[in-house]
This record gives structure tokens, C-alpha cells and sequence, in this order.
């Protein structure tokens, strides 16, 4: 809840294009966290 607030205060400061980049941005962070843990836990459990 508290990102989408801190997104809606943000998407109304900047334009349209600039919160599409940082949004995209942000998922890529996210997506690669979430393979690098994937790939630890499939790591772990090969040894």
C-alpha cells in the first residue's frame, strides 16, 4: 500500500514517459532479485 501511495505522488510530479522508465526500471530490479534468488535456492539444494 505504501508504494502505491509513494507511486501516485511521484506519477503526479513527473510526465507520463519519465514514471513508464522508472516503472520499468523497478520491475527489472525486482524480476532480477527474484531470479538471483531462484538461482541461490536451486544452487543450495544441488549440494
Amino acid at each position: 500500500m505504501a508504494g502505491f501511495l509513494a507511486g501516485a505522488r511521484v506519477r503526479n510530479r513527473i510526465d507520463a514517459l519519465r514514471f513508464r522508465v522508472w516503472v520499468k526500471r523497478a520491475l527489472l530490479v525486482i524480476a532480477l532479485a527474484l531470479l538471483a534468488q531462484y538461482a541461490y535456492q536451486q544452487l543450495a539444494g544441488a549440494a
